[in-house]
């Protein structure tokens, strides 16, 4: 990604958190001269591209006709989240300090997959949304960046998939009509925490203890944020999940995480 930026020796880490779809993030440092309006053309691709603005930043949009839009600017925070199928074109009006994701489409499914509830999704496009969440999650990046080469590879997995729920929890749109099939069914999850499809059929008691058992394994085994936890194990919103927790185990997801022993 880095070569796209004018910057081909920029830091990327990557990893298969799931199935077999990469994650990727490029640290992305790119300093201007006054005359400078370089241009960044990303290739067409089944993923979704997602910058997060670590400075602020400045840069106008290329159409498809060669025409530029008005120049827009990223505060610090705030990201860009479009879809790679006709690829994407931007014209650089000032430094740029980003993180620069490529998210496969397939990665986003088997995601998805992990709760059952979850029906087939689409990323949307956001320009200029200060997004916290992401900022705290590219925080973790960061340091990760810092010590490429030291840290255990379950902790990008961690984030990635942290990263891919966010979006889907709140920057996504059901897709509507037929796509070939639905790819978000996870018929194929090998992973120990899939809860699987015919726990849909169980009896209602069953289901929601299934779905702790799922929570509990991800509450323990990674540093994703409570309301991704509650989205991939299927419950309609983080006090849905912190209810039936308490219900099942006596105590919060949150005291259960911090809590020494289990």
């Amino acid at each position: 990604m880095g070569r796209y930026f004018g910057t081909p020796d920029a830091p990327c880490l990557t990893t298969i958190p799931m199935e077999a779809a990469v994650f990727s993030v490029t640290r992305i440092r790119r300093r201007l001269t006054r005359a400078q309006r370089p241009e960044v053309a990303l290739p067409a691709c089944e993923a979704y591209f997602l910058m997060l603005y670590l400075d602020d930043a400045e840069h106008a949009g290329i159409k498809v006709n060669g025409e530029r839009s008005a120049v827009r600017r990223y505060v610090r925070g705030s990201i860009c989240l479009v879809d790679l199928r006709q690829g994407a074109s931007i014209a650089l009006h000032s430094d740029l300090s980003a993180l620069a994701f490529v998210l496969p489409k397939t990665l986003i499914a088997e995601v998805a997959a992990l709760s059952p509830t979850v029906k087939p999704q689409r990323l949307v496009c956001r320009r200029g949304e200060v997004d916290s969440i992401l900022c705290s999650l590219g925080l973790a990046l960061l340091a990760l960046f810092e010590r490429m080469d030291s840290s255990p590879p379950e902790l990008l997995q961690h984030v990635a998939v942290a990263v891919c729920a966010h979006l889907l929890h709140h920057h996504s749109a059901e897709m509507q009509g037929d796509d070939g099939g639905n790819p978000f069914d996870g018929s194929n999850d090998p992973t120990a925490f899939h809860i699987r499809q015919e726990a849909t059929r169980a009896p209602q008691q069953l289901q929601r203890r299934r779905r702790v058992v799922q929570a509990k394994q991800l509450l323990r085994a990674s540093s994703l944020p409570l309301g991704s936890i509650a989205f991939l194990c299927g419950f309609s919103s983080l006090g849905h999940f912190t209810t039936v927790f308490l219900g099942e185990t006596g105590t919060t997801p949150q005291a259960w995480r911090s809590a020494p022993l289990h």
